[in-house]
């Protein structure tokens, strides 16, 4: 091992500090010198005991007219509230529409190209179609057989509103998916009032709106082919032609081009919902078809049928041309 001297168990030298503490002074158990301030309070000027000056707000009005006011400011802030609401939701309705109507447009409008390519080739004589010797040799005469007016021809929607003499803004019927179990059906715009009616209320109105019409001077609506709403769709095979008078009453005819049969339609327009509504004539249990007038005035119609049974369906009319 390496050589390491003895040191005979001694420590090292640490001078004695004779366990005494470090000299601190004495202060002999005196508090720190604070002024005496003789238990008194800070200085708070006298009030008097008299309240702030508040305005009086008619402490001398009966309470039961104080409420009717505090419950009139209520009512007031809530119906703020409200009227935000609805021009709130009528942004969105408004933006809805917009959006609906542009996207339900343009799949119409390729269904639209479907169906009228079909048509243009399938049927060759279809310039024979919804005259008078057509109606002759059907042996069928609407109300409109005299006139030599051309059927197929439609109107714009400010000829349409000139002839019914209606001064309400025109709107437009249509369906769209509310997320719900059923599809909203119905106008388009969020503060019009309309009330669906029964299969059987329709068609009581039709038969006594058609039994009271005494005019004799028709508008021609134009000549429609009944499609499906979807995107597959079959050539036409159901044509429909109609004309409406200037008390809003409805005519027109049916055609199936397969079997070459021929029906009279009967209906009607209803001026405050603007919804028109038609049946085949004299037979029982036909479905009801119904759309906004004003929709007749566009290339593609959404229609809704009702049957007697309360079930639904959506389809659409194609407009045509007899070229």
């Amino acid at each position: 091992l390496p050589n390491i001297p003895d040191r005979d168990n001694k420590l090292p030298n640490i001078p004695d500090r004779g366990n005494k503490l470090p000299n601190i002074p004495d202060r002999g158990n005196k508090l720190p010198n604070i002024p005496d301030r003789g238990n008194k309070l800070p200085y708070i000027p006298d009030r008097d005991n008299k309240l702030p000056n508040i305005p009086d707000r008619g402490k001398d009005k009966p309470w039961n007219d104080r409420d009717k006011d505090r419950d009139n400011h209520w009512k007031d802030r809530d119906k703020d509230w409200k009227d935000r609401d609805k021009d709130r939701d009528r942004h969105w309705n408004d933006r809805d529409n917009d959006n609906y109507r542009k996207h339900h447009a343009h799949r119409y409008h390729d269904i639209g190209k479907k169906v009228r390519y079909d048509y243009h080739h399938h049927y060759k004589n279809k310039g024979k179609w919804f005259n008078r010797n057509f109606w002759h040799h059907h042996h069928y005469h609407p109300p409109y057989y005299a006139s030599y007016n051309n059927w197929w021809a439609f109107p714009t929607i400010g000829g349409l509103i000139t002839w019914l003499g209606w001064k309400s803004q025109p709107y437009y019927y249509g369906y769209y998916n509310l997320g719900y179990t059923t599809d909203y059906w119905g106008p388009l715009e969020p503060d019009v009032i309309y009330s669906p009616s029964t299969y059987y209320q329709k068609s009581q109105a039709i038969e006594a709106a058609s039994d009271q019409s005494q005019s004799t001077e028709w508008m021609s609506l134009g000549v429609f082919a009944v499609s499906k709403t979807s995107d597959t769709v079959a050539s036409p095979n159901m044509f429909i032609q109609l004309v409406v008078n200037k008390e809003g009453v409805i005519s027109g005819t049916f055609y199936i081009a397969t079997s070459d049969q021929v029906y009279e339609l009967e209906g009607f327009v209803d001026q405050q919902s603007q919804r028109a509504v038609w049946q085949i004539a004299d037979i029982d249990n036909v479905p009801v078809i119904e759309t906004g007038i004003y929709n007749l005035t566009e290339a593609e119609v959404p229609i809704r049928l009702y049957y007697p049974d309360g079930t639904v369906e959506d389809k659409l009319l194609i407009r045509l041309d007899d070229e």
